[in-house]
């Protein structure tokens, strides 16, 4: 049987109104519908969705689908995309972690200044990455099946060009 790879992203919009994107990869039989990728970008965005603070305002996949219902509609006071989580996963091709930098990452998320494993939220994530997404398997950029999660940062990182932009204040003349 055939495989079809493809790269995704979910667009996140903080606040201030700054945004990052998380990409991602995948890989299914070349007998996957749209559908089937509906489904997998569905699954994804709201497994994102509730661990970051920010907005989910765009899904990428060489088409723009829509996002699934049930996700906010604005972004959450405080939030900011240069809080990201970064979670690093193993393959089972190459000696190398395979990252997902999620942007925008929800305070509630964080515990002790680190990111909290146990919560239900943060767990449903890594599952969705970890097991079949629909006819789906979650993979790196070379296309290597991710097989577990190694461990995650809490990271910061700068989208001062995107804020500048978004918070520029014309005085009067």
């Amino acid at each position: 049987m055939a495989v079809v790879d493809f790269q995704g992203s979910l667009t996140i919009r903080d606040e201030l109104g700054v945004t990052a994107t998380l990409p991602f990869f995948l890989e299914g039989p070349d007998t996957a519908t749209l559908a089937n990728v509906r489904t997998a970008i569905d699954a994804i965005a709201s497994a994102a969705d509730p661990i970051i603070g920010g907005q989910i305002v765009e899904a990428t996949v060489t088409f723009h689908p829509g996002l699934p219902g049930g996700i906010k509609a604005v972004p959450a006071a405080a939030s900011r995309v240069e809080q990201t989580g970064l979670f690093n996963w193993s393959n089972a091709t190459t000696p190398y972690k395979f990252g997902i930098d999620v942007p925008s990452l929800a305070n509630s998320k964080i515990s002790g200044g680190k990111v909290n494993l146990a919560d239900a939220d943060v767990e449903a994530f890594i599952d969705i990455f970890e097991a079949a997404i629909g006819v789906f398997t979650a993979v790196t950029a070379g296309y290597d099946p991710l097989v577990a999660l190694l461990d995650v940062a809490l990271t910061f990182r700068k989208h001062r060009k995107s804020l500048t932009r978004s918070s520029k204040e014309v005085g009067a003349s």
